[in-house]
C-alpha cells in the first residue's frame, strides 16, 4: 500500500469506521524499507523480530495516541522501533561480552538468550519487585521507558505533562539506585 492508502486507512481508523489491521500493515511495510537502510548489519531474523516488538508496541498504544495524521504516527513508530533495535544492541552487547570463552570482537554475537537475566531474577520476579518498590505511577513510567519509551511519548500516553514524566523517572531510579546500590 503507498503513503496515500495509509494516510486514508489512517483516517478511516480514527473515525472508528474500521480496525487497525490495515494501518498496521502499513507500518509494518514501512518498517521493512526503513530498517535495511539504517541498520544494515541487522540478521534478518532480529528484524522481523524487532519489527513485530515494535508493532505490538504501537498496537497497544494506538487508543491513547493523541496524533493528527499518519506521518506523525509512522515518526512514532519508527522512534519506537529505533529504541527496541538500540535496546536490542545493546543487550547482545553485554551477552558477548558476559560469555566466558567468547573471542573478542566476534563478528557473531551469541544469539541466545538466557532463561534467567545474570542477577538471577527472573522477568516475573524482577518486574515484582519493581512494583513493590516503585509507587504506581513511577513503575508505569519505568515499564513504558524500558520498553522505549521518550518522555514526550509517555506523557502522551499517560495524558501527563513531559516534566511530570521526567520527575517520576527521575525518583524511580533514586528509589532503585537506592534500593540496588551496586545496580541490578
Amino acid at each position: 500500500m503507498d503513503r496515500e492508502g495509509c494516510r486514508e486507512a489512517f483516517e478511516r481508523y480514527r473515525r472508528a469506521e474500521t480496525e487497525p489491521d490495515a494501518l498496521l500493515t502499513c507500518l509494518q511495510e514501512e518498517g521493512r524499507r526503513w530498517l535495511p537502510v539504517h541498520f544494515p548489519r541487522l540478521p534478518e531474523t532480529d528484524r522481523e523480530d524487532l519489527l513485530q516488538q515494535a508493532l505490538l508496541s504501537v498496537f497497544y498504544a494506538l487508543p491513547r495516541l493523541r496524533g493528527d495524521s499518519y506521518d506523525q504516527l509512522l515518526a512514532y513508530f519508527l522512534t519506537v522501533l529505533r529504541s527496541k533495535v538500540t535496546d536490542h544492541h545493546r543487550r547482545r552487547r553485554r551477552e558477548v561480552v558476559g560469555l566466558p570463552g567468547a573471542p573478542q570482537g566476534s563478528e557473531e554475537p551469541h544469539h541466545e538468550l538466557p532463561a534467567q537475566d545474570p542477577s538471577g531474577f527472573e522477568e516475573a520476579e524482577l518486574q515484582a519487585d519493581l512494583a513493590r518498590i516503585l509507587s504506581p505511577e513511577e513503575y508505569r513510567v519505568a515499564r513504558l521507558k524500558m520498553e522505549g519509551f521518550s518522555d514526550r511519548d509517555i506523557a502522551r500516553i499517560l495524558g501527563k505533562a513531559s516534566g511530570t514524566v521526567a520527575a517520576l523517572w527521575h525518583r524511580a531510579r533514586a528509589r532503585l539506585r537506592e534500593k540496588f546500590p551496586g545496580g541490578l
